[in-house]
């Protein structure tokens, strides 16, 4: 399993390995995944990130910052920069699951999409929205768990943060309804691209003071690659 549970397509390997020499009888352990959602607040280190690029080695190269807003970052977050709940979007079994695709097919193909439900635990900003997975030993005598929370020791595969090109503002209790998309590009497994679509509902105040729409609608896509 690699960054953001699918990163370089580890599990489709797993898949074909299981279909392949697993007998009937056979395990795979650990034998379950789950990914998980939240919003963030960091704008501190979302503007370290970016205006890294407007003076390196005094050439501004602010250009290529929408291109890093596309690339997902791989780190470890705060705890206290949770915003909302985390919401499961994924639950992988892989001892059931079918394979994603047929491994020749060359074109863009969709391996998972799922929605969620957020809602936000305070008054603050989002700047973007971070990825954790736990994985599960379910055939154990006594069930075995290992996270990549940020609420959980740090490990090797840390977070991976979505960063928005438009940060949000939230109010305690409010919610965020979206749908997250997993793609990957036919024989090169390492391509992965991860769209979010989601909608933030307005706060009844700010409908009752306004003539702003009930929601706002974002959609952002990330590419997450390995060479």
């Amino acid at each position: 399993m690699g960054f953001a549970l699918f990163q370089e397509s580890l599990i489709e390997g797993v898949l074909f390995a299981r279909d392949t020499w697993l007998k009937p009888d056979g395990l795979i352990l650990p034998d379950r995944a789950y990914l998980y959602i939240a919003a963030v607040e960091d704008g501190e280190y979302k503007s370290e990130k970016l205006t890294y690029w407007r003076n390196i080695y005094g050439f501004d190269l602010s250009p290529m910052q929408p291109l890093v807003l596309r690339e997902p970052l791989i780190d470890t977050i705060s705890p206290e920069a949770i915003v909302t709940n985390f919401s499961r979007v994924i639950l992988l079994d892989l001892q059931k699951m079918p394979r994603f695709s047929n491994p020749t097919e060359e074109s863009l193909f969709k391996i998972v999409e799922s929605n969620f439900e957020l809602n936000a635990q305070r008054n603050d900003k989002v700047h973007g929205f971070t990825l954790y997975y736990d994985i599960e030993f379910s055939k154990c005598h006594k069930p075995i768990y290992f996270s990549t929370s940020p609420n959980s020791r740090s490990t090797g595969f840390k977070q991976t943060i979505l960063w928005l090109s438009r940060d949000i503002s939230l109010t305690n209790n409010q919610n965020i309804s979206g749908k997250i998309t997993f793609k990957m590009r036919g024989v090169n497994f390492k391509h992965l691209e991860i769209i979010l679509n989601f909608e933030v509902q307005a706060t009844k105040s700010s409908r009752m003071t306004s003539n702003s729409p009930s929601k706002q609608s974002f959609e952002q896509h990330f590419y997450l690659s390995t060479s």
